[in-house]
């Protein structure tokens, strides 16, 4: 869901950018798919705060790394593959994003 909706902004921002000819909206759209890459990776860090929390209270000891028994998440419940695989597109939609956000601008004065 995250990774189509950060590929729904890229492409509204291209194709709004591509008929009006101003760049500055794929760039801006950069700064969506960064938001969307930090949401989906942010979720990742609450669940396993969530667990180490969980583990430290049923033993009462400090927080050890976590099982591998499924979570609920933001997005139901998951697995330690799908918490992987989130993991690893979030961080890819953040460099991503913010290469989009920092320079689509310039994809305009190249293709002039």
């Amino acid at each position: 869901m995250i990774l189509g909706l950060s590929m729904l902004a890229g492409g509204i921002g291209i194709i709004g950018a591509y008929q009006t000819g101003a760049w500055h909206w794929f760039a801006r759209s950069g700064s969506a798919i960064v938001a969307l890459g930090v949401l989906l990776t942010g979720n990742e860090f609450l669940l396993y705060d969530r667990r180490l929390q969980e583990q430290s209270a049923a033993r009462g000891e400090k927080p050890k790394v976590p099982d591998n028994r499924p979570l609920r998440s933001w997005f139901g419940y998951v697995d330690a593959f799908t918490v992987w695989m989130g993991e690893m597109f979030g961080f890819w939609l953040i460099f991503i994003g913010t290469l989009i956000w920092g320079f689509g601008d310039l994809i305009g004065e190249l293709t002039r």
